[in-house]
């Protein structure tokens, strides 16, 4: 689907609407539509700006508030009015009031679990912020912050830090909370748990875009394997801030990342320096406060972790293959609530977010213990706390290592929506469904994903983020570079080769790439 491009009027009014609420709370009324949407928080930013896009977003610009809860419950309502001149189909303007509640508490099987569940004619668990409680309460706790247009973003009134009001459990089908479609990082067979063929054909799946993951490990072992590896006796890399670039990022290899994942390296001794001596006693390197490896992983409803399982371990894809380990430390693969990382505990911990496994691994770095986790390469420099990510085989996980070959740990996510017919489908006429559809088609639009992608750029192993997917648009030329990657993030590999998303897949190159990956002697 085609993006129509807004006016310089819109533009022009999304700014001047900046400065005060541009849909104040007290206009969600009855009259409101409500989309519920859960599943992966990874992608809720590029989302959130489907929405707010200049060029074709879903809001009438200068009409867009946006409702988020206190961080660690990390809901949020993008709250507009649609532009039916860009949405074909959308009922006609001055446009309806919708209200997006976008729920993020749980990972990817939230995305695709509940939506079953109401196929089947069955109750969810999902629940939204609830904007008649907040407005009841008089916004309470909300902030307000004028927020303004960028070069393909309208304008909006951000409010922060609401208080966390949630709305009630449903109890039937078709009740006044459920839940409209979601989203995954990985395709719904590969949800936990599992879900059968017949569970499978309730549903209506589409591709989304590409989601690059990378190896994060503790920045005490990040530096202890720069001294192993022999990277801080280079020129380029002998002073602390050379350190943190893409020209310093040390190694691991695939069969050690394999190895710590699935517990047979249990301790750092097995990891050794480049002259074979074990690397907590390789001269340079201070030694951690225990040998033992410590591991930050998520929970098993999380896209992430098993875009982790299925990469590395061919878990949940093959009968019989390795094993990701499971928490010692009180934590459960099926927590909702987390038991926060302690040395003292235990040696590994689940966490229900990413930020409860940057948290982890921070608190890790803390403790004096080395450590390994689980995370996308979606992380800001805020975020980028007692933590790095390691390069694979040689390769640091930047989006044009990705495009030209050198590095392929990426899963192509899936939106999906209950089939037609089932029960809790919505008629293609329903403005919701109408709604849902636009997200579908633009999700994964090369400028979307750039805007949403910059501030993973300049991390110490490369710019990060997300692609679009391989075949749907035209990727730069062969050999990519971190310029042409940032203005147009398009992947060269593919993992739906078949026709159908299958992140069990190995990724296939299928468009130019150069002979040698990104070296050129």
């Amino acid at each position: 689907m085609t993006m129509l491009k807004k006016t310089a009027a819109f533009v022009a009014l999304s700014i001047a609407a900046s400065a005060a609420n541009a849909l104040p709370l007290a206009d969600y009324d009855a009259s409101t539509v409500n989309i519920f949407y859960g599943g992966a928080t990874a992608t809720d930013n590029i989302i959130e700006n489907v929405w707010r896009a200049n060029a074709g977003g879903l809001c009438v610009a200068g009409t867009i508030d946006i409702y988020r809860t206190v961080s660690a419950d990390n809901e949020r309502v993008v709250f507009c009015r649609v532009d039916s001149s860009t949405v074909p189909g959308f009922p006609a303007a001055p446009g309806l009031k919708v209200a997006f509640h976008k729920e993020s508490r749980g990972g990817s099987s939230n995305g695709v679990v509940p939506l079953i569940s109401v196929a089947a004619g069955q109750a969810h668990a999902l629940r939204w912020l609830d904007m008649n409680q907040l407005q009841a309460a008089g916004g309470a706790g909300c902030g307000s912050t004028a927020v303004p247009a960028s070069a393909t973003l309208q304008a909006y009134t951000d409010h922060p830090n609401c208080q966390t009001f949630l709305t009630p459990v449903d109890t039937a089908v078709s009740a006044t909370y459920d839940v409209n479609g979601g989203i995954s990082d990985v395709e719904p067979a590969l949800s936990f748990p599992a879900p059968t063929a017949d569970q499978l054909a309730l549903l209506n799946t589409k591709p989304g875009l590409g989601i690059q993951f990378g190896v994060p490990v503790t920045e005490a072992l990040y530096r202890a394997l720069q001294v192993g590896q022999g990277i801080t006796a280079k020129a380029e890399c002998d002073t602390l801030a050379e350190q943190d670039t893409p020209a310093c990022v040390p190694s691991l290899t695939r069969a050690q990342v394999r190895g710590l994942y699935s517990g047979r390296i249990t301790t750092w001794t097995r990891i050794r320096d480049r002259n074979g001596v074990a690397l907590p006693s390789a001269p340079g390197v201070t030694a951690p406060g225990s040998n033992s490896v410590y591991m930050c992983r998520r929970v098993g409803s999380s896209g992430t972790q098993a875009s982790f399982e299925t990469y590395w371990l061919a878990q949940r894809c093959e009968n019989g293959s390795p094993s990701f380990v499971v928490p010692n430390d009180g934590s459960t693969i099926n927590d909702t609530t987390w038991v926060p990382a302690n040395v003292a505990n235990g040696t590994r911990n689940a966490g229900p977010s990413s930020g409860n496994v940057r948290t982890c691994l921070n608190t890790y770095n803390t403790g004096n213990r080395w450590g390994v986790g689980v995370l996308s390469t979606e992380v800001t420099g805020a975020q980028m706390v007692g933590f790095r990510m390691a390069a694979i085989d040689g390769a640091a996980p930047s989006l044009e290592n990705v495009a030209n070959g050198d590095y392929d740990f990426f899963t192509e996510n899936t939106l999906n929506r209950v089939a037609d017919g089932a029960p809790g489908s919505l008629l293609a006429t329903d403005p919701r469904r109408i709604a849902i559809e636009y997200i579908e088609n633009n999700l994964g639009l090369p400028a979307v994903i750039s805007e949403i992608n910059q501030p993973f750029a300049g991390r110490p192993w490369g710019d990060g983020g997300t692609l679009a997917i391989a075949g749907a648009f035209t990727p730069n030329a062969a050999p990519a570079t971190k310029a042409n990657m940032a203005s147009n993030p398009v992947n060269t590999l593919s993992r739906s080769t078949s026709g159908t998303t299958n992140n069990c897949n190995p990724p296939i190159a299928i468009r130019d790439t150069p002979a040698n990956g990104s070296w050129n002697p």
